[in-house]
């Protein structure tokens, strides 16, 4: 049993595969309002407008469109991971280790994208 003591060593972390496979889905509504260029001469809505009607005006239409969409992801990456090298002090009752990291890397092999329309 010594009273302190100084180790050194490295420590990595390797990942040899990861697959991941994100999903993600939209939806949108839309209005818009158009110009009405339709003949209300044969129309039950023929003869002059109603004053003060709120939010009705007879030379306006509106149109409603709805999307949605629906899209996955694969993701492959092979061969990531980091690389540290640590330092342990032992003095007594005490212990304390310290890291620094080398550095990290990767290699991304495949990523295949495929969106998918679900309402048109």
């Amino acid at each position: 049993m010594g009273i302190g003591a100084v180790t050194f060593g490295t420590e990595g972390l390797l990942d040899l595969m990861e697959l991941q496979f994100p999903v993600g889905t939209s939806a949108k509504l839309r209005r818009a309002t158009l110009v009405d260029s339709r003949n209300r001469a044969a129309s039950e809505f023929a003869g002059a407008a109603i004053l003060g009607a709120p939010g009705i005006t007879l030379d306006q239409v509106t149109q409603w469109t709805a999307d949605g969409g629906f899209g996955a992801r694969t993701n492959l990456s092979a061969m990531s991971g980091s690389l540290s090298v640590a330092a342990r002090v032992r003095f007594l009752f005490f212990s304390q280790t310290f890291r620094h990291l080398l550095g990290t890397f990767a290699l991304d092999a495949v990523s295949l994208c495929v969106p998918v329309d679900v309402v048109k």
